[in-house]
């Protein structure tokens, strides 16, 4: 009788328990997912900075340059909100940590060496939300250094990303397929 009711008490505590091993499925399955979606993110802001390259302040802006500003603008926007949005609580996932604030998910990403500096972040956060908030094409000058000198941080973000979620063992590179001669 007593080892009857130690095992319903153990099934009862069981059935409180998270289940760990969804939420690792969980963690690989959205990595497998936005890892992707971030790399093409990062490959068309890189376009756009190749593009914005040679446009620097100025009175007066041509049609083209300021088309070439907003979409900078945009994927600045974006990839910034794939890093808050996904990528830092992936990142506390993949370590079973509660989310908290976002400063704190600053500090824990300086802490595991994704980033040197919580503050980067934190200034990308606000040059983000800045940028969201602008109405292109005032500002553009008061935006457009502090954006052309913030987006290399955004890569930098990535690779920190990949290389702690393969130290994790979160993160497997996807092979490369060859064709058959």
């Amino acid at each position: 009788m007593a080892f009857f009711i130690c095992t319903q008490k153990m099934a009862r505590a069981y059935n409180r328990l998270p289940n760990i091993y969804a939420d690792i499925e969980d963690v690989f399955g959205k990595i497998k997912q936005q890892v992707p979606v971030f790399e093409d993110s990062l490959v068309m802001l890189q376009h756009s900075m190749d593009r914005c390259e040679s446009i620097s302040a100025k009175e007066k802006y041509s049609l083209n340059e300021l088309e070439k500003v907003e979409a900078l603008k945009n994927r600045f926007i974006r990839v910034t909100d794939l890093i808050l949005e996904v990528f830092l609580p992936l990142t506390d996932k993949m370590d079973g940590e509660k989310m908290g604030t976002i400063i704190d998910q600053f500090k824990r990403a300086e802490k595991k060496e994704i980033i040197n500096k919580a503050d980067d972040l934190i200034r990308i956060k606000n040059l983000s939300k800045d940028l969201y908030r602008s109405h292109f094409p005032d500002g553009l000058n008061e935006y457009l250094g502090p954006l052309i000198k913030q987006a290399p941080f955004l890569f930098e973000y990535f690779d920190g990303f990949i290389r702690y979620a393969k130290y994790r063992g979160f993160y497997i590179e996807p092979e490369k397929l060859s064709l058959p001669n």
